[in-house]
């Protein structure tokens, strides 16, 4: 009636309104928190199994019989130090079983897959049947079921590797918003969104990640009207894929289903878009075992997981 739209005087509290609401958002907003080295190694120190296990690995004298839960360990023991309070498998960190959990969810922050997933694990820490776990965490993603393609990815045919970094991209955009590189050498990715795909704002994207890289000598496109006369500007040789044939361009049509995967788990249309790329250039790749950020900068970025500096012999 007309009386419950007059303006009422304070009668009451209603701060637990703005509390409730504050809660809901902060769920839907939710960041994990990143893992530090000084919380791994005070982990460490009141793990039962890693405390003993490291007076071991600097006594170099194991016990005989080898305690069950010491098993997994003893199959490695060549590879196993102790630097700085952590226990170190070859440069992974022996992860305590009170990090395990925080681990798997940051490595699957993207919901990258299972094989991803492994790929980024396996690049910084170590822990006994770290695969089961990783693959039974991707089983029971709700959004990973949700989301998971009808068919494997297939192997790419093997094509002739650039001789450097940055001399051979492959360009697309994406439907109406994304604009995506990927570098042939070290599978190094770019991905923009953009308002339009007008020969102006394409260019002036291009441009800006150009202004980071340098130019390449290549470019393969399957069809790129919008920019072709910049590229031959700038000297950049362009090939033409066949729009047909998405396979032509395979590696960047690879990168495609990566990304659309997800931004579909992350739903917000492109807004995770750098924490995306983020992982996917931090991820080893399967042939080289190296990082696609390494290979281009020469070294590996910064992630929420921690990384064990290399010791100089």
């Amino acid at each position: 009636d007309s009386l419950s739209r007059l303006p009422l005087p304070d009668t009451e509290d209603t701060g637990y309104v703005d509390t409730f609401v504050d809660r809901m958002l902060s769920i839907g907003t939710y960041e994990l928190h990143a893992l530090t080295l000084e919380e791994l190694k005070q982990a460490t120190n009141e793990d039962d199994t890693l405390k003993l296990l490291m007076s071991i690995v600097e006594k170099g004298q194991w016990p005989n019989p080898i305690p069950e839960e010491l098993q997994p360990y003893h199959r490695c023991k060549l590879e196993l130090s102790t630097y700085a309070g952590l226990l170190l498998r070859g440069q992974r960190i022996v992860l305590p079983k009170t990090k395990i959990r925080q681990a798997l969810k940051i490595a699957h922050e993207t919901h990258q897959g299972v094989v991803h997933t492994k790929q980024y694990r396996r690049s910084k820490f170590y822990w006994p049947n770290m695969d089961s776990d990783v693959e039974r965490l991707v089983r029971n993603c709700s959004t990973c079921v949700l989301n998971q393609p009808l068919q494997e990815d297939q192997p790419l045919q093997p094509l002739e590797l650039p001789p450097t970094p940055w001399t051979k991209l492959g360009i697309d955009l994406v439907g109406p918003i994304q604009l995506t590189i990927i570098d042939y050498y070290t599978s190094y990715p770019e991905a923009v969104v953009v308002s339009d795909i007008s020969s102006a704002t394409v260019i002036r994207e291009l441009m800006n990640i150009f202004a980071r890289f340098g130019y390449p000598l290549e470019v393969v496109t399957d069809n790129g009207r919008q920019f072709i006369a910049f590229l031959t500007n700038c000297g950049i040789k362009h090939i033409r894929a066949s729009p047909y044939y998405p396979r032509s361009n395979g590696k960047i049509e690879r990168f495609h289903r990566y990304l659309k995967k997800a931004l579909r788990a992350a739903a917000t249309e492109g807004k995770e878009l750098p924490k995306i790329l983020l992982a996917f250039r931090s991820i080893p790749h399967r042939a080289s075992g190296e990082t696609p950020a390494n290979l281009i900068i020469g070294r590996d970025i910064r992630t929420k997981l921690p990384n064990v500096e290399k010791k100089e012999e």
